[in-house]
């Protein structure tokens, strides 16, 4: 799996969010992801601690079709401060051999909401 993909992501504020990321080689075949799992963080800038990153939802849903999901609930994205940009990236690794691989990366812009997270 090749580590090189940045996509930038907009997340709306007080909305929940969702992104699917299919993992696919060169020739356009999807990887099988059935022995994986998937981390994904995001934080202030990439020189921030570890220890303030927030986590991401993540799932790989069928490990067979190359997808791996990530997601923030509303009262999540409530917390995102739309003047910051922030940055994020997805790990998947290999449950077998404990490979890590940097599938995708990339800065998130918050798009600033007005309707309040329990309407």
């Amino acid at each position: 799996m090749a580590a090189d993909t940045t996509i930038n992501l907009v997340i709306n504020q007080k909305a929940s969010f969702f992104a699917t990321f299919v993992m696919k080689d060169s020739s356009g075949n999807v990887y099988d992801l059935s022995n994986s799992s998937a981390c994904a963080r995001y934080n202030s800038s990439y020189e921030a601690s570890e220890d303030s990153a927030q986590e991401f939802t993540t799932a790989i849903p069928v490990g067979t079709d190359g997808a791996i999901t990530i997601a923030l609930d509303a009262e999540a994205t409530a917390a995102l401060d739309q003047n910051v940009k922030y940055v994020y990236d997805v790990i998947v690794t290999n449950n077998d051999t404990q490979f890590k691989t940097r599938i995708v990366q990339g800065a998130i812009k918050v798009s600033p909401g007005v309707t309040p997270v329990d309407c």
